[in-house]
């Protein structure tokens, strides 16, 4: 599909546990470089349970790096964890 144009970018908000797995960080990546989408906004969300202790501090971390190492901090918008139930 090389060379395809997008008369109209789509926009769309990522929402990753991004610290949970190793696909995670293939999705914003993916997300953030896709010709078809224009990402507004990454939401940092909890993952695991209370044994594990995970936190949403962990997936912000990890976005973070993410956008340091494509070179992209400060160009997207990152937001804390947003509870949704």
């Amino acid at each position: 599909m090389a060379g395809r144009t997008f008369p109209q970018r789509r926009r769309a908000i990522v929402n990753t546990g991004a610290k949970n797995e190793a696909d995670d960080q293939f999705t914003v990546v993916h997300a953030l470089l896709s010709p078809s989408l224009d990402i507004r906004g990454l939401i940092a969300a909890h993952f695991g349970n209370r044994r594990t202790r995970s936190s949403p501090a962990e997936s912000r971390a990890e976005i973070d790096l993410l956008l340091r190492l494509m070179m992209l901090d400060g160009m997207v918008r990152v937001d804390p964890y947003v509870r949704l139930d």
